[in-house]
């Protein structure tokens, strides 16, 4: 398992990507996999800065680890939780620049799931792929 703690702020968004995506690309996971699991993370990543009342000080712990054919990845932040249920239940605004965070990571991974309570909240992300290596 990989695993690197970013600052509560927005450039950390792109640390994370440049992190899962060295990750996934030594893996051997497909470029169309590896962009649209960037997105998924990065929308967790986002999430995290923006509405875990994050702080520069509080810390965002991204892993990944691949278990087999599955690559297995988990955002996680100190922020105060909230309601995955309520937020599940909105489709996105189709006019609004925002809201369409949970909507993508559940388009574009396989498997998601949250874990939110008042001392933070775990995204996980997985998805399944199939190495070049593997069908050569």
């Amino acid at each position: 398992m990989r695993e690197i703690v970013l600052r509560g702020e927005p450039a950390s968004t792109n640390e994370a990507r440049s992190f899962v995506a060295t990750f996934l690309e030594g893996c051997g996971v497909p470029e169309d996999d590896v962009f649209e699991i960037l997105v998924a993370v990065t929308e967790a990543v986002g999430n995290a800065i923006r509405h875990s009342a994050a702080q520069p000080d509080d810390r965002i712990t991204v892993r990944c680890q691949l278990k087999g054919s599955n690559v297995v990845l988990q955002v996680q932040d100190d922020g105060c939780g909230f309601s995955y249920s309520d937020k599940m239940a909105e489709l996105p605004d189709p006019i609004s620049s925002c809201g369409r965070g949970f909507f993508l990571m559940n388009e574009l991974m396989d498997h998601v799931e949250i874990d939110s309570s008042s001392s933070g909240t775990t995204v996980l992300l997985q998805r399944k792929f199939l190495s070049h290596a593997l069908t050569a």
